[in-house]
This record gives C-alpha cells, sequence and structure tokens, in this order.
C-alpha cells in the first residue's frame, strides 16, 4: 500500500531535469528548517533597556561655538572671492593686450 503513494507522487520537472541539483535543495531546505527549529530563540528577543539610559540619550548637549573663528572664515571666504575677481581681471587684461 505505501508503494501505491509512493508512485503517485509526480515530482516538478526540475527534479527530473537535474536530479541532484533538486535532492541537494530539498535536503538543505530541511537542514534549515529543522536547525530553525531547534535554535534557541530566547536570545533572540530584543534586549530591554534602563529607563535612564534611554533617557541620557535623548538629551542633547550645549555646544559652544566661537564667533571669532565664523567671522575669520567668512574673511577667508571673501578673501578667497577676490582674489579670483583679481584673477579674472588680469587674464582679461593679458589677452587684451595679447589681441593687440
Amino acid at each position: 500500500m505505501k508503494t501505491d503513494f509512493i508512485k503517485k507522487i509526480k515530482l516538478p520537472e526540475i527534479a527530473k531535469s537535474h536530479p541532484i541539483a533538486f535532492w541537494v535543495a530539498v535536503v538543505f531546505h530541511l537542514i534549515l528548517v529543522i536547525g530553525l527549529f531547534f535554535s534557541n530563540v530566547q536570545r533572540w528577543e530584543i534586549p530591554k533597556e534602563d529607563p535612564k539610559k534611554a533617557a541620557s540619550r535623548t538629551i542633547p548637549k550645549a555646544v559652544t561655538v566661537d564667533l571669532t573663528e565664523i567671522k575669520k572664515e567668512k574673511q577667508r571666504l571673501v578673501d578667497i572671492q577676490k582674489q579670483k575677481t583679481l584673477k579674472i581681471q588680469r587674464e582679461e587684461k593679458r589677452l587684451r593686450v595679447l589681441e593687440d
């Protein structure tokens, strides 16, 4: 009676065309399911944090900004822009001299 049941089972086309790969995949999936079934799920739980630690993370710390550094940086950027314009003017003058 068991042989009739086994004979009635139809395998998919992939099992007929690539039998070794099919059975390797079946065995791999069975091992994976059994491994997940017997794995220790308790260690996958999310650890609960202390409220004190969570509260300390959310409090932002004060930051002091030195305004003189900002002014120096702005001045440096202005100086760079002036140097660029002077360089462009020099190049234009040089081109005018070369054209004449």
